[in-house]
């Protein structure tokens, strides 16, 4: 799903349209890393096995080579959460540090493993020395049993003090929020002459058993700066899966009302699998620009490992002009991939197990063997039952969840974590 790349997308006709747009792209790109469900890089599971990103590479093609640009590394705690991150840039030979973010976790209660600070440290001058310039705090509630708040808090530091400066705001039900999604999130700035948070954008997503069916997104133009009292923006995306439940398409449609409303923007993403793969070797974008009435076309290319995690991303952008439209590289995103064991115990004093890979697709159907136990039970974060029964000498084909999300399922006397991708 691809939230942070729609609103970006807006940002860029609003470029076109001669708005300011940059201060909206700056916290969209902060926040959708930590709010939107990650597509890669992405790990797999098998029995006690986790394999986890700890480097990553961004290359750009000039002149007919590959050339090194960024490399972020990522260091894990015990129980395989992040801990650090950490940004450079190259300069000439050399790799020097821009920027490092220090993770932090609720150490107890019903939110126990939950994100609860994260802290960020930057080279503003280019002399090797990280400063703390700002922070992202969360805050989580329950409405009920079945649907949780989420709220995350941008401040930066003005050399004196915090200055709060940005507001996510994300509801859902457990299993939604423990996977970082939400069927509703609110991402609000903070007007100092006002003395109050003013929403700047809403986005709406509508779940199915295939996995995300639609998201609407509207946004404030006014409030981002636009001089016209009442001007917004809105976006609209469609996803269609296939019979395996995967994605194969999304159509997007981007408006601006600005007195009136008119279409700005309009598109399709279609990707393609080999065989039975769970995911795709590649997608290809088609878009139209109702300003300059032009089309464009992008590609992305994927290649995986035994595991299907992400080993290379290349992006290629096209040239409309040929028939077809000839493609060429651009940039690509390179991953490199630790093994580590998976954690020992879960929360609430479970025995550990791993009798499913993991993550898998809502949805879908998973086979319990009979030698794991002979009987079973499935729980959401919220503690409420799913589903139980008895596991026949044949082995019994679980139908999982709809609603992705992180579940706890039990066989015989022990527990794993099971997590649920759209």
């Amino acid at each position: 799903m691809k939230h942070a790349a729609i609103l970006l997308s807006l940002c860029a006709l609003w470029a076109q349209q001669g708005l300011s747009w940059r201060p909206l792209k700056e916290t969209l790109e902060k926040k959708w890393q930590t709010l939107s469900g990650a597509l890669i890089p992405s790990y797999a599971r098998t029995t006690n096995t986790v394999w986890l990103p700890d480097s990553m590479w961004v290359d750009t093609f000039r002149n007919g080579n590959w050339q090194e640009r960024e490399l972020t590394t990522y260091l894990y705690r015990s129980d395989n959460q992040i801990d650090k991150e950490t940004l450079y840039v190259k300069a000439g030979s050399q790799w020097e540090a821009q920027s490092t973010t220090q993770y932090y976790y609720y150490t107890t209660g019903t939110f126990q493993g939950a994100d609860s600070l994260y802290l960020y440290y930057e080279d503003t001058v280019g002399n090797g020395n990280l400063l703390l310039l700002g922070k992202t705090a969360f805050y989580f509630t329950a409405i009920n049993a079945n649907y949780w708040k989420g709220e995350m808090i941008d401040s930066s530091y003005n050399g004196t003090k915090w200055v709060a400066d940005g507001r996510t705001t994300a509801w859902g039900s457990p299993a939604l929020l423990s996977s970082q999604q939400a069927d509703s999130v609110h991402l609000a700035q903070y007007d100092t002459t006002q003395n109050q948070w003013v929403t700047a954008i809403k986005i709406y997503n509508y779940f199915t058993a295939s996995g995300i069916d639609s998201t609407y997104i509207w946004v404030d133009l006014a409030a981002l700066g636009v001089p016209f009292p009442g001007a917004y923006g809105a976006g609209f995306s469609t996803y269609y899966y296939d019979a395996q439940s995967r994605l194969v398409r999304q159509q997007d449609t981007f408006w601006f009302c600005i007195g009136s409303c008119s279409p700005a923007q309009a598109g399709n993403t279609w990707y393609f699998y080999a065989g039975n793969a769970p995911k795709p070797s590649h997608d290809s974008s088609a878009t139209y620009d109702y300003g300059s009435s032009e089309w464009s076309y992008a590609r992305n290319q994927y290649t995986y490992d035994a595991h299907w995690n992400t080993l290379v991303a290349q992006h290629d952008t096209c040239n409309a002009s040929a028939t077809p439209p000839a493609c060429g590289p651009v940039s690509r995103e390179r991953y490199h991939y630790i093994q580590r064991s998976a954690p020992s115990a879960l929360v609430g004093g479970f025995s550990s197990a791993a009798f499913l890979p993991t993550p898998l697709q809502a949805g879908t159907r998973a086979f319990l063997d009979s030698r794991w136990g002979s009987t079973y039970a499935l729980w959401d974060l919220s503690g409420r039952l799913i589903s139980h029964g008895d596991i026949p000498t044949s082995g019994l084909h679980l139908t999982l969840p709809s609603q992705p999300g992180l579940y706890l399922l039990r066989i015989g006397n022990a527990t794993q974590k099971l997590l649920l991708l759209p």
